[in-house]
C-alpha cells in the first residue's frame, strides 16, 4: 500500500480544496490534511505549516509537476 506524501501546503482551506479538485481532475486521489488549521489564529497557523494536500508515494512526481503548472498558469 502506498503512503501519502505531502505535495503542497496552502494558507487556507480554499485554496487548498482549488488545487484539490483541479488534481482530481487529472485523475488523482487527493487527501485534504490538517484542515482544522485553518480556523486558528493566524500566528499559530503560520507555526502549524498550513492546510497540506497528499497524494499516495506513487502519483506523488505527478502531482508535484502539475502544482507546477497550476501555479504557473495561477501566476501568469
Amino acid at each position: 500500500m502506498d503512503r501519502l506524501v505531502t505535495i503542497a501546503t496552502f494558507p487556507n482551506l480554499t485554496d487548498a480544496y482549488l488545487f484539490k479538485g483541479r488534481l482530481e481532475e487529472e485523475g488523482l486521489e487527493v487527501f485534504v490534511t490538517d484542515a482544522t488549521i485553518s480556523f486558528t489564529p493566524v500566528i499559530a497557523r503560520n507555526d502549524a505549516g498550513g492546510v497540506r494536500i497528499s497524494v499516495k508515494s506513487g502519483d506523488a512526481e505527478r502531482a508535484a509537476k502539475l502544482i507546477d503548472l497550476i501555479r504557473a498558469n495561477v501566476d501568469s
